[in-house]
């Protein structure tokens, strides 16, 4: 049984685009477009195995949501995506995945490469992102 991924994330095209390239890697693959979208579909299809999520979406961000739904169901694998560029935003996405919330962490625009890593990361859990893959240097 393919491994279920939500991708959650205000850019439709984007977001579709991210589930064509895994459901091509053998994914079963979502698209919301919000986080009630997101609560609806696990609501009706269950927690998936893995939630891409969006740092920043219309109605802010979701790092609440992020945090709670490693709450209520620990073995799903969250990985957070931004165009963040904002060292606060950036120092609290890390967080998440300092914490362990978080498995992941990729900078849009994020290459091919950087997505195949995590990618990967999923299909084989001793397939370890480490270091998060992480955004270019804040420029001052």
């Amino acid at each position: 049984m393919p491994k279920r991924i939500l991708i959650v994330d205000d850019n439709e095209e984007f977001g579709e685009l991210m589930g064509d390239i895994l459901k091509l890697s053998g994914f079963a693959a979502s698209h919301s477009p919000d986080l009630r979208h997101a609560r609806e579909h696990m609501a009706a299809c269950g927690e998936p195995d893995c939630l891409i999520l969006d740092y920043w979406l219309g109605e802010g961000t979701t790092e609440e949501f992020a945090v709670s739904l490693k709450f209520v169901s620990p073995a799903t694998k969250i990985i957070m995506m931004s165009g963040e560029v904002e060292e606060e935003g950036v120092s609290r996405i890390q967080k998440l995945v300092k914490e362990g919330i978080a498995i992941a962490y990729l900078c849009k625009p994020f290459s091919d490469l950087d997505f195949t890593k995590v990618i990967r990361a999923l299909e084989d859990p001793a397939e370890q992102v480490r270091p998060p893959v992480q955004p270019p240097p804040l420029e001052r």
